[in-house]
């Protein structure tokens, strides 16, 4: 007997599977996502060196990107950490940072003459021109991590404070 020429009715034959919509037939190839107790849901950003989120940042009562070096497990312990760390103790670098931050405003304001950054008197005046927008935690010795400051009138252009070890170690001015 050929299974053609076999008794079968509907009932005794094998029920098709049904079919499976093209996301989930692509999911290996979907963006993998990590939710995390202290940051949320985060999504792989820059090839997937990086995650991010928009995460409320207690001392500014708002939300900043977070920008977190991580593998397929997620955040580190001590990103998680540095993170919580740097949120307690916002107020007190602040008076350092945006001292560094004010200087290098000055001098890129006057090179850049074109962008449409307003004259700042003292360096407490700087968080209402460019507020602090995401904070970057890498991996590595001395736990580095970085401030960036962004302003609302111009989105091309970014300063970058950069810490290791806890302490201010430079700022940078990007395009």
């Amino acid at each position: 007997m050929t299974v053609l020429s076999a008794p079968q009715s509907f009932e005794q034959a094998p029920a098709t599977p049904a079919r499976r919509s093209l996301l989930s037939r692509l999911w290996l190839f979907s963006s993998r996502r990590v939710v995390h107790r202290t940051f949320g849901t985060l999504k792989p950003w820059r090839n997937g060196n990086y995650l991010r989120t928009r995460a409320g940042f207690g001392p500014l009562k708002s939300n900043v990107w977070v920008v977190i070096r991580a593998d397929s497990n997620g955040p580190t312990h001590h990103q998680e950490k540095l993170y919580l760390q740097i949120e307690k103790h916002y107020a007190t670098l602040m008076p350092g940072v945006l001292q560094t931050l004010f200087a290098e405003y000055k001098k890129v304001r006057k090179i850049q003459s074109h962008v449409p950054w307003p004259e700042v008197a003292k360096a407490g005046d700087l968080p209402e021109i460019i507020p602090l927008d995401a904070i970057w935690l890498e991996q590595g010795p001395g736990h580095p991590f970085v401030l960036s400051f962004q302003s609302e009138l111009d989105k091309d252009h970014e300063f970058h404070v950069f810490f290791r070890n806890g302490k201010l170690a430079s700022v940078a001015f990007e395009h």
